[in-house]
């Protein structure tokens, strides 16, 4: 009895049954596509989509803080090599996506230095090896191409530059300024100076050259002190010491009236090879000694 009223009713429950299936479906994925989740949560959207690119990046280094190239120099203040100065290095607020960057690094015995950078116009700021100011230079760093500099300091000299790949080994080992020569630029005492009777018996000495001094070539055999007078009495060597173009040392055996000679050896040698001329430094004690 009603049997076809009964099969109607049965199809048209199924037939809502399959409609509120495929509607929920259908929700589902709109609210699952990017494109709709972006509309119904931007905010979640770019949070997830930001930590997507972080996993796939590796953690917390944007592309920004990451270096592409390296460079290395050579520094010269006041015509000498800057033995252990302090690279400070700074990209302003126009520098790449306006990330501002800093690192550090030394120069090497001969002045030399290598940065790890990426292209823009960063700033280096320039220290010795005791916190003094020298200065700072500007390099102008192009995706590919010359590397230039400007510096904004007169005594302050950068030279050599030159690009490598982030894999490269640069080499900062040779002073690629073959026009220096190894020579003595100065001495305490200085040549032909006159000593009072303060500096005798003894007194101290500096050498200062033109390059890094090589300190296995430094002795008492490379160094020595003539007396004039009496060249079986000498002057004696003691306490050398080499920090970089500077060599120190204690003279005994000085005695009032005499003039003494300062010899240094054609075996001392600079770190690059080079051998310094012979060189005499003459002075005098006037009074007073031994």
């Amino acid at each position: 009895m009603n049997t076809p009223i009964a099969k109607t009713f049965s199809a048209f429950r199924l037939l809502t049954y399959i409609s509120w299936v495929l509607a929920i479906a259908f929700v589902s994925n709109c609210y699952l596509n990017p494109a709709i989740q972006s509309i119904i949560n931007p905010l979640e959207s770019k949070s997830s989509s930001a930590g997507v690119l972080a996993l796939l990046g590796g953690g917390g280094s944007t592309s920004s803080d990451i270096a592409t190239l390296q460079i290395t120099g050579q520094l010269k203040t006041d015509g000498l090599n800057l033995v252990n100065g302090n690279l400070t290095v700074s990209y302003g607020s126009s520098a790449v996506r306006g990330v501002a960057v800093s690192t550090t690094t030394t120069t090497n015995s001969i002045g030399k230095f290598v940065l790890s950078l990426k292209p823009g116009t960063p700033k280096i700021s320039v220290s010795d090896a005791n916190g003094n100011d020298l200065g700072s230079f500007e390099l102008n760093v192009p995706t590919e191409g010359d590397i230039t500099e400007k510096s904004n300091s007169s005594s302050l000299v950068v030279s050599s530059l030159r690009r490598y790949t982030i894999d490269e080994t640069p080499d900062i080992t040779t002073d690629s300024d073959s026009s220096v020569t190894f020579l003595l630029t100065s001495s305490t005492p200085a040549s032909g100076a006159q000593l009072d009777s303060s500096a005798a018996p003894n007194t101290n000495a500096t050498l200062n050259f033109s390059l890094s001094v090589d300190s296995s070539t430094i002795d008492s055999s490379t160094i020595q002190v003539i007396n004039d007078g009496d060249p079986g009495n000498p002057g004696t060597v003691t306490s050398l010491s080499t920090s970089g173009t500077v060599v120190t040392f204690q003279i005994g055996n000085l005695i009032a009236s005499q003039t003494f000679t300062i010899n240094l050896s054609s075996t001392i040698k600079s770190i690059t090879g080079s051998s310094l001329p012979t060189t005499t430094i003459p002075f005098t004690v006037t009074s007073g000694g031994k």
